[in-house]
């Protein structure tokens, strides 16, 4: 039998004209033969059907139509025959490219090739048919690659800095703009001695929307105090800058919130303003008031575990930047080294309530300030300045038991708003339940509770014995989401013995966290 790729190698190679209606149809019945094969588990006689199906659609639209190329070639790749569906796409026209997806494989080819020329016109085309932040992510990324070598990408070619004038000068006035931060450094490289062309770059803002202003200033600022000559000269101009960025940044971060591209430019501000307060420390003698200061706003600014959630908005800072994973325990164990016991045990405990595998690190330092202190009421207390009050509830359960906030006094508890209309909340139920029965044979040190919300009693019941699960569920549940902040579900939220909670924010690794504070807290 032929390989699905050459199925059309035998069929005519004269297209057909077909009234549009009939050549949508004939597309269509393509893609759903090709879904069809997939979800059958790739059984022959569905892959037969399929391969059928393409024949005819080949012998009446010719072997080079792009259309029914490019759906071929997705079909396969969807199916696993990665490289047919490579060798299908690499036959459809540039020009014939629109979708988002298809564009991105041909620039990178472009690109890798070195083709620049075809690279420039493929961005311009994305450009004006999809959402600009989406190349902007491409190009900065990419580059990154070259920029960084952690990264172990390509370096700077020869041709490359003449590749982003001809970018910046692009008709298109928004890939322009978008590059200008880019440009401007890949230029300075070129020119690495002049002090003066320095000065004025650290001056430049490259503010336009999608420029990445703040990569291309900090990777400016930080080669102006890695270099002994450019620190000696632009030490004061680097630290006006870094001020002024970072005043901006905070702004920035400190107001964004909302949709998943919200806590992707919150994380991205977060750390790009972290990295320009470690480098303004730098600029000050270590241990005096000034480093302490700027330590300290790298600190506060350092990725928490909302912007975990989403670490690859600024892995490639992180790596173009050569900056740190995070900036807090830098902090933290220079305030232990030095002895500042009470600044540093704040410091660690800080950390470790937001990332409970620090914790470890903060017993250490406890014991080590008070050999003889009660560090299960210390970990219990910390919770209490850092976490939320707990709200006063009433429920009944399933089982027609009552429930209220008060039982979970003085113990540590998971508490889990879910819903059985709700896809996500399904998933994680059977790693709920598992969590369950491991708490419960603690015998009553910890509790987890799960809350039905906008379900009927008869559903979750039958849900529930389905299923087989054996935690327990309190209904009528949407009323007490409100009070826990949900806007979405899941909803996990961590209870301390002290009456406080945390959010376990969605993405989370909630198990993991939860079996720090649950399992393995003293």
């Amino acid at each position: 039998m032929p390989s699905a790729a050459a199925v059309f190698l035998s069929v005519s190679t004269m297209a057909l004209t077909l009234p549009s209606e009939s050549r949508d149809q004939l597309l269509e019945s393509v893609r759903q033969a090709g879904q069809t094969y997939a979800k059958s588990g790739l059984v022959a006689e569905a892959r037969e059907r399929f391969e059928a199906v393409v024949a005819d659609a080949y012998t009446r639209l010719g072997n080079e139509d792009p259309e029914l190329l490019l759906v071929h070639a997705d079909i396969l790749s969807m199916t696993g025959d990665h490289d047919a569906g490579h060798e299908l796409f690499e036959r459809v026209p540039d020009d014939s490219l629109s979708l988002a997806h298809h564009l991105f494989n041909r620039i990178q080819t472009r690109f890798g090739d070195e083709d620049y020329v075809a690279t420039q016109v493929l961005l311009e085309r994305f450009m004006e048919l999809h959402e600009p932040s989406h190349a902007a992510d491409w190009v900065h990324d990419s580059f990154a690659q070259s920029l960084a070598p952690e990264l172990r990408g390509p370096a700077l070619g020869e041709d490359l800095p003449v590749f982003l004038e001809d970018l910046r000068d692009s008709e298109s006035t928004a890939l322009g703009d978008m590059v200008s931060g880019l440009h401007r450094w890949a230029s300075l490289q070129r020119d690495a001695a002049d002090q003066e062309g320095w000065r004025r770059a650290l001056r430049e803002r490259f503010d336009a929307p999608l420029a990445y202003g703040p990569r291309y200033r900090l990777l400016i600022a930080g080669h102006c105090l890695s270099d002994p000559t450019l620190h000696e000269v632009l030490r004061g101009d680097v630290a006006i800058v870094l001020e002024e960025l970072f005043r901006e940044l905070t702004t920035a971060w400190k107001t964004v919130d909302g949709d998943a591209s919200a806590r992707v430019r919150r994380a991205r501000s977060r750390y790009w303003a972290a990295h320009c307060a470690w480098l303004r420390a730098s600029l000050e003698e270590s241990s005096t008031d000034g480093w302490r200061h700027w330590m300290r706003q790298a600190f506060d600014a350092s990725p928490d575990a909302k912007d975990r959630q989403v670490r690859h908005a600024y892995f490639y800072e992180r790596a173009t930047l050569g900056g740190l994973p995070e900036f807090r325990t830098a902090f933290a164990r220079h305030l232990e080294e030095s002895g500042e016991m009470e600044s540093a045990i704040e410091a660690w405990s800080s950390i470790a309530l937001d990332d409970p595998s620090h914790k470890a690190a903060l017993q250490a330092c406890y014991q080590s300030w008070r050999p003889d202190g009660d560090f299960e009421e210390f970990w219990t207390q910390a919770t209490s300045r850092e976490w939320k009050p707990l709200p006063s509830f009433r429920l009944v359960g399933l089982d027609g038991s009552e429930h209220s906030a008060e039982e979970l006094e003085g113990r540590w508890a998971l508490l889990d708003f879910w819903g059985t209309w709700c896809t996500p909340c399904r998933k994680e139920l059977p790693a709920v339940n598992r969590f369950f029965e491991d708490v419960r044979a603690q015998e009553g040190r910890s509790l987890v509770w799960t809350f039905a919300c906008h379900d009927q009693e008869d559903s979750v019941r039958a849900f529930m014995e389905e299923q087989g699960y054996s935690f327990p569920v309190l209904l009528e549940a949407e009323g007490v989401a409100k009070l826990f902040g949900a806007t979405g579900f899941p909803h996990k939220v961590l209870i301390s013995p002290a009456g406080t909670y945390r959010t376990l924010a969605f993405g989370e690794d909630w198990e993991a966290t939860a079996r720090q504070f649950l399992f393995d807290s003293p």
